[in-house]
């Protein structure tokens, strides 16, 4: 992973890591959604089911439901402490390495814990407590993920929610149609907004395909979204070694 903005001149490989990553983001929501009915990217959701508890006067549920998203924070707390060390292209690929690998481990924990009881069955709730483990891990992993992928691409990327990139395809979509007179400008908006779709088709695909896991392996349905997330650390691994020997060749 390297340090990229969305409107920078991003290799192919960069942009298939995008994809790769909302991809997983996705699938991550849809087993969080099918195995305790929660979509555990979205901290404006958690905030609403607080205040709904709340008005219910249903107070542990509410502040249940309001402490989530603390997760999600911790998240990008820790990511952040990896990924705003460095700035030389071997560092960052090594941080960002790490960050996939905290990912790949929560996934995994969920994949045991969740095969062996200790979440309950798969797709069965009644509150947010009974599934307030796995939902904070799932929002915490999102955190992770969230904030390693914005803080590389100065905040340009951000692969676990769709709201921003939809309103960005909007105004570039508007931007590039207003821009036909100015040919370079044109293309660079246009190739700006396809990257941004590339990211949607991302997600929507992990959504679907995800979920054709998660309704024929239950729990080991988070293996799929384990995988992508070692191929995103490899793909890191691969890209320290890379500048490595460049640097080496240049001495």
């Amino acid at each position: 992973m390297r340090r990229y903005k969305i409107t920078d001149d991003v290799p192919f490989r960069g942009q298939l890591s995008w994809f790769n990553l909302s991809f997983t983001a996705g699938a991550i929501n849809a087993g969080g959604f099918l195995s305790c009915q929660r979509f555990v990217s979205h901290v404006t959701g958690f905030v609403t089911i607080s205040g709904l508890n709340f008005g219910q006067r249903a107070w542990q549920e509410a502040l249940s439901a309001l402490s989530i998203p603390a997760f999600f924070l911790l998240g990008a707390i820790i990511s952040a402490a990896f990924t705003e060390q460095d700035t030389t292209d071997q560092r960052i690929s090594k941080n960002f390495a790490w960050t996939m690998g905290i990912v790949a481990v929560a996934l995994l924990v969920i994949v045991i814990f969740g095969n062996t009881g200790h979440f309950g069955p798969f797709g069965v709730t009644e509150n947010i407590q009974a599934d307030y483990i796995q939902i904070a891990l799932l929002c915490m992993i999102c955190g992770v993920q969230n904030a390693a992928v914005s803080s590389l691409t100065g905040s340009s990327v951000r692969p676990t929610h769709l709201t921003g990139t939809t309103t960005d395809i909007g105004i570039g979509f508007v931007r590039a149609l207003r821009s036909r007179s100015n040919l370079d400008i044109h293309r660079k908006e246009v190739r700006t907004n396809s990257r941004r779709i590339n990211l949607l088709l991302g997600f929507v695909a992990g959504v679907m395909v995800g979920s054709a896991f998660f309704f024929r392996l239950n729990y080991w349905g988070f293996v799929l979204p384990l995988l992508t997330s070692l191929a995103s650390m490899i793909e890191s691994i691969l890209d320290v070694r890379s500048v490595r020997s460049s640097l080496l060749g240049g001495k």
